[in-house]
């Protein structure tokens, strides 16, 4: 019979810490340094692309809008969809873009036909950052942690 003894209380101790402060500071920078840089990149301008109206009311809504002012031709754009605001939560930390609008440019099923194609959805941007920043940005944080611990 064959008998070993596996010593997990180096990796009790990790995971302790991902529990704890380690996995908030990981949240933190993740959003820091990958979320949000994302989120605040607008898409190239590019010569505007004609606005194609789903009904003869929007139309007449936007032309409304345009002879009052509250849509400005040519476009200003406010930069509102790139601020972002955060918030810890128990298992991480949560990003939004507080812009009213924010949906209809970014949220992929809710995207205004307008901005596809244009915008990346927040979908695109979480599959970009799963593929590369998050993983390196958590990696370097766990190595820290674990030089601060003397675990290395």
């Amino acid at each position: 019979m064959f008998t070993t003894k596996i010593d997990a209380s180096d990796l009790q101790k990790i995971t302790a810490l991902l529990d704890g402060p380690l996995g908030q500071d990981i949240a933190q920078a993740v959003a820091d340094e990958a979320v949000i840089p994302e989120l605040a990149k607008e898409p190239f301008r590019t010569p505007g692309k004609k606005m194609i109206f789903v009904s003869s009311k929007q139309r007449a809504f936007v032309m409304a809008a345009i002879r009052s002012g509250d849509i400005q031709v040519p476009y200003v754009r406010t930069g509102k969809i790139g601020e972002t605001q955060k918030q810890t939560t128990t298992n991480g930390v949560d990003v939004t873009v507080p812009a009213a609008y924010s949906d209809l440019v970014r949220t992929k099923g809710r995207q205004a036909r307008y901005h596809e194609g244009t915008w990346p959805t927040t979908e695109d941007i979480a599959h970009e950052i799963e593929a590369d920043e998050a993983e390196l940005i958590a990696t370097a944080k766990v190595i820290e942690a674990l030089e601060k611990a003397g675990l290395t």
